[in-house]
């Protein structure tokens, strides 16, 4: 089992790991770079380019779909040295910080109300045919902030400080027995 790097606490999703919180602090300070939403509400896509594009392609892009429809767009990818419980795991960057796989399905389900969130291949058409959308101009103003602030990519900044070994308050949070997820806030359309 891999440790905890993002747990939903709250309502809102709580970082773990310094690099997490770094670019969670980041990105607040960068959402005048999107016409309208944040990171999380329509700008995604946009995030998740530059974040790949930063990374040199250590990164690739992935859909979570929900309700038969894409709704969110993250950057993912496998790290493996040995050091790490969960090695070969899928780890996801999106507005939020960093997660494993399964920590971000369990806040889009959780805080987001997606029902049953699915992660898949990324999907252009789909994305594009429920009006989510990614800004060029943003994209490239985000990728020279990230590494004006950040540096260039490298899984050891990404990794520095990992919590190597699981403790008591990096339990995940889930719901109890029988709990159902909230309302989704807009049953028939996506979250961008």
């Amino acid at each position: 089992m891999a440790i905890p790097i993002q747990i939903c606490a709250g309502g809102s999703a709580c970082n773990l790991t310094p690099f997490g919180r770094s670019l969670r602090r980041f990105l607040l300070t960068k959402t005048d770079l999107l016409p309208s939403g944040t990171w999380m509400s329509g700008g995604c896509w946009t995030l998740a380019a530059a974040l790949q594009t930063w990374s040199n392609g250590a990164l690739s892009l992935y859909t979570v779909w929900g309700r038969g429809i894409p709704q969110h767009v993250v950057a993912g990818g496998r790290f493996s040295d040995g050091r790490l419980l969960g090695d070969g795991r899928l780890l996801c960057l999106d507005g939020d910080g960093l997660a494993w796989d399964t920590e971000l399905l369990t806040k889009m389900r959780w805080i987001e109300g997606v029902k049953n969130p699915t992660l898949m291949p990324f999907d252009q058409a789909a994305l594009e045919s429920v009006g989510i959308e990614c800004y060029p101009l943003a994209v490239a103003t985000l990728i020279r902030s990230l590494r004006t602030t950040f540096g260039e990519w490298s899984w050891d900044q990404v990794l520095a400080d990992f919590p190597l070994r699981q403790t008591a308050c990096a339990k995940i949070v889930t719901a109890p027995r029988g709990l159902k997820p909230p309302k989704a806030k807009n049953p028939k359309g996506p979250h961008p």
